[in-house]
């Protein structure tokens, strides 16, 4: 184990592992977003929405524990090296970060979202607390562990507040700001380059994060906007 440990303990070891997790978290972001977007379709059985079928079927799972346990171990290594990487790198820089001009992203608007990557990756890491309380730990406290009947229900009731659904939706354009750069970076940091595909690949990042960005924000602003009502479409 000593060439694994001495490998993902340099900075390029740590690179990659971030790139395999951020991307790992991109994969459970567009299942979460497709199991959120069921709000807006009908339900069967006597809930209000998919969202409530959804729930019901995913809490059948008996791995669904231990997926959670890994998504989590996922988050928490990915937070811990960026973090590492970045003051690291403010310390070789003399405090000051920087990218070689061969790895600086093109244009203004890709250069701002590298150079933001960590107040955006900030906030919505302080996004995730807020969202696991309303979403799990206080339905748990209220409806009893497992909960999962009309949790369509609590949503719509939960960002029918201004501040809370705007919040909401803030933090939605963050994650898909923090995609746009990062997916792109993930790709060149497991290292795939070509010039016929990376142009590719980058321009379907910009569409995923852009898409996952706009997937939850419509909830929120659907709620504001009085399309989405407790107990129906």
């Amino acid at each position: 184990m000593n060439w694994f440990t001495q490998t993902f303990s340099s900075t390029i070891g740590k690179k990659v592992l971030v790139a395999l997790t951020g991307l790992a978290l991109v994969g459970f972001l567009i299942a979460h977003l497709a199991g959120n977007l069921l709000i807006f379709a009908p339900s069967g059985e006597g809930r209000a929405t998919g969202m409530d079928d959804y729930a019901h079927a995913l809490h059948e799972i008996p791995v669904l524990p231990l997926a959670e346990l890994g998504l989590v171990v996922f988050f928490v290594l990915h937070v811990g090296l960026v973090l590492q990487l970045w003051a690291d790198n403010r310390k070789a820089r003399g405090g000051s970060y920087a990218v070689s001009a061969s790895k600086r992203p093109k244009g203004p608007v890709a250069r701002l979202a590298s150079g933001t990557m960590i107040v955006s990756g900030l906030v919505v890491l302080a996004f995730i607390p807020l969202h696991i309380w309303d979403f799990r730990l206080r339905r748990s406290e209220v409806h009893g562990p497992g909960a999962t009947e009309e949790i369509s229900a609590l949503v719509i009731e939960t960002l029918s507040s201004p501040l809370h659904g705007g919040f909401y939706i803030v933090a939605s354009l963050l994650i898909g700001w923090h995609l746009f750069h990062g997916i792109h970076s993930a790709i060149r940091s497991i290292g795939f380059h070509h010039p016929k595909y990376t142009p590719i690949i980058e321009k379907v990042g910009f569409a995923l994060s852009a898409l996952l960005a706009v997937g939850f924000a419509s909830i929120p602003l659907a709620i504001l906007l009085g399309a989405l009502e407790a107990g129906g479409n």
